[in-house]
Formats: structure tokens, sequence, C-alpha cells
């Protein structure tokens, strides 16, 4: 099957009319350009047929049906010949499924494991059809999935009417059938194939209105008809061979009650199961396993718990719960109303998120830099590392690109020239640049995100900071002050002029959100607030030996208090001149206890570096400067002091919470927006009344314990919001603003 000038090329693990050619269908529906290839014969033939087929057709991107032998191989050959993007689609946690299976003993269990794990490290996109497979994904590989269900075809849906074959199948009109439509696979490990909870309930069942439908084909029916029988069933199981198509959902009119058994285990907790989406959206009432995507979609009254890799009361259970079914009619009515849950598994629905997050255009950011330090760079940073591990193609224009996430497959660098290492002076060329990558990129309908006034384009604009809600102060005079005022004009020409243009604005605290509706006019409607995340892995609460041994790390003493600051030094919006005056306070108390620890640069560090040298408290300050690991000298602190001018949001102030720090900002920070009435004392409403914010650190060291609990319960709050969960965010803002 071609569609289109075959861009991508669909290799399935399954042979026509079946149900993964099915999925390979809409999913080439909704490439749009795209050649189907089919597994056909031994798993050998199979080999090679889907090799050349990667050889010759050379596509742009090889989509995988199912994760096996053959096509995990042709994957690997796209990647190695012509650097083709491959995309990953699975619906099984492959190497428990063999092991489970039994089949190929260690040989096979082993295999399975390979395969797998070189499947997850090729793919470019991993897809699954569960939430449970994509935990699997992100424990094996650390890699995030994009989850696409089985569906079904919305034109063959619907609740129909099947009494006239109940009656060419023999079943009164009204008895209880209850049944499942599949292949039947026997396992003889597990003595177990699709079909068998079917036979075991109407055995365990009391009531006799029930009759069995079994609508399968496979080795398995063999091995159900002798269990029926030795089970004493035999007269009441109806083994009808399956039909395809719009005949197998007349044939699922004619069941009242369809059941739906996964194993709780790594192979069943990963499976959608496709039936079960066909169940509902045939309106059946159905009884399933409380494992998977059921516990997910289905009412409680229809689950039943299931208890590891096998569990043989499993089927008591079942057998009370269809003795307590209700007659035909309020089952039907029931299942009825499950139709309209299915409605999220259509293939229409599903075909649009193929096109959105697999087949998904480029996304073009555009921001000065793309590093793990500060606090926008690093929130650009999160947004493309998360769209690339979602395998989406990045082009990032900016100065600077951690090396890490540069060398990524999928990552497009544009680098933007930074004349006398000014971003002042680069401005421009990051607008200029930004515009005509993503004018380039136009035939793609790229997804575009600039930052506040570097670009103007009709996209989301991610807005950080609002240069109109504040002007610059310097303690410098002359020549640096007329620049200073001169730059600060330009950035704000560029920031009306790319806030009037954004189709959709994201603000990093309601802070921000505000500034924008009071200094630059914008409607409340087109903003979107979305908060930092943070790496919990890096920022959470020491224990006291593990602080002081970050102390003796720094060189510094192990059982003296720290007080840090962290921000810039190259103007006065950080606050480090109130700073030095609480400083100067505090340190002429000779009881004042603690140390101060000074982590940031800029153009006045010198100055600032000077005028500490002068003090006769200098020698407990601790000048770190910059640092690239803001963790590790946080992990040495009891507290954070940030009483800054103006405050977008502040990072610093965030991983100082998330550490469990006493954390002293000012009150009309964004940041602030975050913490709880019991820790107003840490607001500070006047950011520059030293004497004020003195008295407020006296009263915290002189009952440091009085509010940890509550700071400790902040930090867990907080460090539950990680990165990848605010790109998701700003993604479907992404996503919104394009259509």
């Amino acid at each position: 099957m071609t569609l289109g000038g075959a861009k991508t090329l669909i290799l399935v693990n399954a042979p026509p009319a079946s149900a993964l050619a099915e999925r390979a269908a809409w999913i080439a529906e909704a490439d749009g350009s795209a050649t189907i290839v089919h597994r056909d014969g031994r798993r050998l033939h199979t080999i090679v047929k889907f090799a050349l087929a990667v050889l010759r057709r050379r596509a742009m991107r090889v989509y995988l049906v199912d994760c096996a032998v053959a096509t995990v191989l042709a994957g690997l050959a796209a990647r190695l010949t012509c650097r083709a993007r491959v995309v990953l689609d699975t619906g099984d946690a492959t190497a428990a499924l063999v092991r489970s299976s039994g089949s190929g003993g260690r040989l096979g269990v082993l295999l399975g494991t390979l395969i797998e794990r070189l499947a997850y490290r090729l793919a470019t996109t991993i897809v699954v059809r569960s939430h449970g497979l994509a935990t699997r994904v992100r424990e094996m590989s650390g890699r995030e999935s994009v989850v696409i269900p089985d569906g079904f075809d919305p034109k063959f849906a619907g609740v129909r009417d099947g009494e006239y074959l109940r009656r060419r199948w023999g079943i009164a009109g009204e008895s209880i059938t209850i049944g499942v439509l599949g292949t039947a696979r026997w396992n003889a490990r597990l003595q177990w194939c699709y079909g068998r909870d079917v036979i075991e309930a109407l055995a365990r069942a009391r009531r006799p209105d029930v009759v069995g439908v079994l609508l399968v084909v496979g080795d398995g029916v063999s091995h159900l008809r002798a269990l029926a029988l030795r089970r004493g069933v035999s007269d009441r199981v109806r083994f009808i061979e399956p039909a395809y198509g719009a005949q197998a959902w007349d044939q699922l009119a004619a069941l009242d009650v369809a059941l739906s058994t996964q194993t709780n285990d790594a192979v069943g907790q990963a499976r959608t199961t496709g039936k079960l989406v066909q169940y509902m959206a045939a309106g059946k009432y159905v009884l399933a396993s409380r494992v998977g995507t059921a516990a997910e979609v289905l009412p409680a009254e229809m689950l039943l718990d299931y208890h590891g890799a096998w569990d043989e009361q499993y089927f008591e259970r079942l057998g009370g719960a269809v003795d307590r079914l209700p007659p035909r009619r309020t089952l039907r009515a029931i299942g009825a109303e499950l139709a309209v849950r299915a409605e999220a598994f259509s293939y229409e629905t599903l075909r649009q998120r193929l096109r959105d997050e697999v087949f998904g255009r480029p996304l073009v950011l555009v921001t000065g830099d793309f590093v793990t330090t500060g606090g926008m760079d690093m929130a650009n940073y999160a947004l493309a590392d998360h769209a690339v591990r979602r395998g989406r193609e990045v082009h990032l224009v900016a100065h600077r690109v951690a090396p890490e996430l540069a060398r990524l497959r999928t990552v497009r660098v544009h680098r933007v020239p930074k004349p006398a290492r000014s971003y002042a002076a680069a401005a421009p060329f990051v607008d200029l640049l930004g515009r005509w990558w993503a004018s380039r990129l136009g035939g793609h309908g790229p997804r575009v995100l600039v930052n506040g006034g570097n670009c103007v384009w009709p996209g989301a604009n991610w807005v950080h900071y609002v240069h109109a809600a504040y002007r610059p102060e310097t303690r410098r005079g002359g020549v640096s002050r007329v620049r200073r005022e001169l730059v600060h004009r330009m950035f704000l020409a560029f920031e009306r002029a790319a806030v009037r243009r954004a189709s959709s604005i994201i603000a990093n605290s309601e802070r921000t959100a505000e500034d924008l509706r009071v200094h630059l006019g914008v409607d409340p409607r087109r903003i979107r607030t979305i908060y930092y995340g943070i790496d919990a892995t890096r920022f959470y609460p020491r224990s006291d030996g593990e602080r002081r041994a970050a102390r003796e790390a720094l060189g510094w003493a192990p059982d003296v208090p720290v007080v840090a600051f962290v921000g810039a030094l190259g103007d006065l919006r950080k606050g480090f001149d109130t700073v030095f005056d609480v400083w100067s306070e505090l340190a002429a108390d000779p009881g004042w206890p603690c140390d101060l620890a000074v982590i940031g640069s800029g153009a006045d560090a010198p100055y600032w570096k000077r005028r500490l040298a002068q003090m006769p408290w200098a020698s407990r300050v601790h000048f770190v400067g910059f640092s690239s690991d803001v963790a590790g000298v946080l992990a040495a602190c009891d507290a954070l002091l940030s009483p800054t001018r103006y405050e977008p949001y502040g990072l610093a102030a965030h991983e100082a919470l998330c550490c469990g720090l006493a954390t002293f900002i000012t009150s009309s920070a964004g940041v602030a927006e975050r913490i709880p009435p019991a820790l107003s004392d840490r607001l500070l409403p006047n950011s520059r009344d030293a004497h004020d914010i003195a008295r407020r650190l006296r009263e915290w060291l002189g009952a440091r314990d009085r509010m940890r609990d509550v700071q400790l319960e902040l930090a867990e709050t907080l460090r539950r919001r990680s990165w990848d969960d605010m790109a998701a965010e700003v993604f479907a803002v992404m996503e919104s603003s394009a259509r």
C-alpha cells in the first residue's frame, strides 16, 4: 500500500488483515505519505524483506509497528545507511512477554531483552500504547514516550442489534452472553489463552442463564474446547469463527458482557488491549482485571482485582461478578454509556494526535542561550531537551547551546553572532535569524517559540521578563548610564512589537502576567501562566551530615551557619547593595554567627570585592563567584537572601526552597506566589530596608527549627513539578497557538 510520495516507510510485524495491519493503515493515513510493508513467511524471510525495503526506498522516516527482531534490525539498517528517523511503535513489554510465554528458553529471554533495549536506543521517537509501557520504557532507557493507544474505526462503531445472530447461534432471548473476540494463542507454561476466562467464569457462576461466546481463532481453540468439556459447560459455550470489518461489530452486538483479563505484571500492565477499546465503542458492558488501561477508563463496578503474574482465584471473583450481573436491558444501557468514553480512542482522534506528536512539525526555539545556568536559560534548555527526548526535530536559534544538547541527533543549532560579547549588540541578529529560520522552515509547518522581545513572530511568546515593568538601576554614571538607558529603550521597542505580534503568550508567573496586562496592555485571555519546574535529583533538602560535608568540600567551617546570595552583579536589580548593608549591620554584632556566601558574577563584581575587602568582617564572606553547580553550593547553606528590586520569577529562590532552605525573597517576586501564608515572615515588603531585613534574619536564627516542617513540606510540593511537566504545558500552548 502506498500513499503519496512515500516519505515514510511503515514496517508491520504482522500479515495483512491483522490487528497490527489495521493500526498501520490509520498510521499511514495520519502521515499522508507512506508505504506499508507487511510480514509474510518465516522470520528470516521477513528480516530480508524489511532490510531490502529500507535499502531500496531510503525513506526519510521508518515506522516500526511492533518490537520484534525483523523490525528492529530494519530500523538499525535505516539509521546506519540512510540516517532516517526511526519511530518504534510497540504495545508489549517484549522481554517480559517472552519470559511469560516460556518460548525460546533462557536464550529467548536474552534475545528479547537485547532486542527491546536496542529498539529503545535506536528509535528517534518511541510510541507506546499504554502509560504502563511508557513507565517501563522510562525505567529501562531513561527516555520519554508518546502514548497513542489502540483505537477503533468510528464508521463501524456504535450500539447494534445482534438478536438475529443470537437466534442463529441458538441462544435464548433473555440469556446473558459473555464472551471475547480475538486470537487464541495457547501458552503451554501457563495453560492459558484468550477465552479461558469465559469458560472458567461459566464454570464458577451459579446462575443458569449465562452463555459463553468465544469469537476466537488460533491454536488455542482445541484446548478451550477440551477445557469446556472438563468443566462441564461445553453445552453453554458457542465457538464462532470471528469475522472482520463491519461483520465483527455485528458479532459483538450479540454479546451482553465482554471480558478483558490482563495479568498484573509487566506484560499486563504494558498492554492497552485493542479489544477493550473495541468493546467500549460497541457499547458492551465489560468485566476486566484492574490492570493497565482498563483501570484508567472503566468504572469501578466493572473492575476486579488481579494479583501478580498468575491469580487462580481471579476466576472465582469473575464467577461471582457474573452472578451479580443485572438483567440484559440494564447491561445494555450501562454499556451504551461506555461508547461515549470510547470517543477518545477513535481513529480520527488518534490520527490527529499522531500528526501533532509523532509526525510532528519541527520546533523552532529562539532565545539567547540554551544552558543550565540562569532562569530563562535553564527553562529553555529543559524545553528543548524534553522535545528531543520525545523525538521532535528541534531548531535552536541562539548564541550558546550546551554541548550535550547540541550533539543530539534531532537538534539543529543555528548560531547567532554576538558582537563584542554583548547581548544588546546581538539583539537585532537574534530577531533577524529567528524570523529567517522560521520562514525557511515554513513549508514544514514549524511550531515557533520566541522569548519576550527577542524575535517578532506570530507564534507563541514565552515572557520571562517585562522590560516595561522595570527601569534598570546602576551605581555607575556617565557614559555607562546613558548606554544602559539606550539599551533599555531598544529592548522596550522590541518587546512591544514582539508581544503585539504573538498569537499567544506564556508568562512565568502571575506577577509577569500582571505586568503584561498593566504595562503592555495585553488582553488577559491571551496569557497563560506556566511556572518553572525543578530537577528534584539535584535540589532536595540535605541532612545535617550532608550539609557539613558540602561545607568541607568548599573549604568552609563545617559547623558555621551560612546565608547565601545568588544573582548577577551587573546592576542593582538583584539587590546586592542591600545585602551588603544588611551584613554590615549584622556583622557589627560580635555574637552574629553566620557567614555570607556570594554566588554570582558581573561587571560590578570587582567593585564589591574591593568593598568587602575593606570590611572588618570580610573573612566571614565566601565570594564564590559564578558557579555551574549552584545545587552543590546551596547544599552547604542554611538560608537564602534575595532582596530583588524586580523579579519576574526567581529561579534561585525556587531552587533554595526545593532544598528546604529558609528563603527570604521580596514579596513582589513571582516565586513569592508559591510560598504559603505560614512562611509570610520570609517575604520582604521593602527590598531596600536593610534594617527590617536584618531583624527578620535575627528572628529566624533565634528559632531556626520552628518552621522547619513547613519548609520541608513546601520543598516536597515544589519538587513534585519537574521540568518535563513545565515543558509539556508549554508544548500544549505552542500547538494550540498554531491552529
